[in-house]
């Protein structure tokens, strides 16, 4: 039994259990990230083949290629997913999965870029001629790309990821249109500017009542002349956009299953238009609308200027402000005083910091002010964590996409 305990000691000094799993038993096993002693990674194997400092490892910021492709080398020894573009090598393109592309899977894209083949060293110039190479994922760069030519997808998926500052103007089509049951767009960090052209009825990014799913994370589109988001049928997941002066209104989803959060919906629709902020039309599934916030739009009828709910549907821990009216039933929201609210929303003054529309990218706009009446007032243990900025929701959130 002796013998046994020396064994069980000496093992456990030469392996470290991974927090990160459940089950840790100090007992080394295959889940475990820190390997034996070594002398070099020759005496290195299986998950930890990288020697450092003595110990066997999973990587070394010298050795990032043991995570290579899909994960990178963090600071604590061990293989985890991308925050940034620039931490693959590779690539240079951070997957909303948190994994990094392989770079033959990405067409590249820069504003004046001349390329045939959308390469990482020549890219080319639009969105459409990065898709129209067939590859999964499309990179672009910072600075404004032409995109009046709609990317029409029916039976296949993309995923579109840019660095700061990446712009694709619009005119009175879509940018981005799904037009079957095959067909998937995720899109990441994009800004959509639209022209000054003609109202339309064509949504940036939208989804045909034949189908598709569309995915859209940190996306802002800002006037343009259409919805700013219009799902005729299939499945939408919206997190942490800015949908703001969008002529032709800013989310209308019908026949769909949703998922909306820490998004602001702003200064959209028109006197002219049917809608202005959000219309709900026929929600199927679980659909989810929470902590968002939606203010100052408007339609051509007053009821549906800011919340609109053609069937029964409730939003929850959002801020609806300066809209006329709101027709959805909600909980845990912050009117000011149209319509009068009961049970658990409250009726008061968000008190925004910054509400001027050509300031959409400041990171004040539509954020909460210390006094205001949206804090700490929202739904607890919501499944939603952060916020539109990417910080924490505490254990008494805030109601609305921002968390003070």
């Amino acid at each position: 039994m002796r013998n046994l305990i020396a064994l069980l000691a000496l093992a456990s000094a030469c392996y470290k259990d991974n927090p990160n799993f459940d089950g840790g038993d100090l007992v080394p096993d295959s889940d475990d990230m820190t390997g034996p002693a070594c002398e070099t990674s020759e005496d290195c194997m299986g998950g930890t083949p990288v020697c450092d400092d003595g110990q066997c490892v999973q990587c070394t910021a010298a050795d990032q290629d043991a995570c290579a492709p899909s994960l990178v080398c963090g600071s604590d020894n061990q293989c985890r997913n991308c925050v940034s573009h620039a931490e693959c090598t590779l690539s240079q393109a951070c997957l909303a999965s948190g994994q990094c592309a392989e770079a033959d899977d990405v067409a590249y894209v820069a504003p004046d870029g001349t390329g045939a083949d959308c390469t990482r060293d020549e890219p080319c110039g639009t969105l459409t001629e990065a898709v129209d190479q067939g590859r999964p994922v499309i990179k672009l760069a910072a600075g404004r790309t032409d995109g009046t030519e709609t990317v029409r997808l029916t039976n296949r998926a993309i995923e579109v990821v840019a660095e700061v500052g990446a712009e694709i103007e619009s005119g009175t089509e879509s940018v981005i249109r799904l037009d079957g049951q095959a067909a998937k767009a995720i899109v990441s960090d994009v800004t959509v500017i639209g022209m000054q052209t003609p109202i339309s009825l064509n949504g940036a990014f939208s989804v045909s009542d034949v189908g598709g799913a569309l995915a859209l994370h940190r996306v802002t589109v800002y006037h343009h002349q259409g919805p700013a988001i219009r799902v005729a049928r299939g499945d939408l997941i919206m997190d942490r956009c800015n949908l703001v002066e969008n002529t032709g209104g800013g989310i209308a989803v019908s026949d769909a299953r949703f998922t909306i959060t820490n998004s602001i919906v702003v200064n959209n629709g028109a006197s002219t238009t049917s809608f202005g902020g959000v219309q709900i039309t026929r929600p199927m599934g679980s659909s989810k609308f929470a902590f968002n916030t939606i203010a100052s739009n408007v339609s051509n009828t007053s009821s549906r200027s800011g919340l609109d709910c053609a069937s029964s549907f409730e939003v929850t821990s959002s801020i609806v402000h300066n809209n006329n009216n709101a027709t959805c039933e909600a909980t845990y929201t912050l009117f000011d005083g149209v319509p009068s609210p009961g049970g658990t929303n409250l009726e008061g003054l968000a008190n925004f910091i910054e509400v001027n529309p050509v300031n959409y990218d400041e990171p004040t706009f539509y954020r909460i002010a210390e006094n205001s009446a949206a804090s700490n007032v929202a739904m607890p243990d919501d499944d939603v964590t952060i916020d539109i900025d990417g910080d924490p929701r505490s254990l008494t959130p805030d109601m609305g996409a921002d968390e003070r």
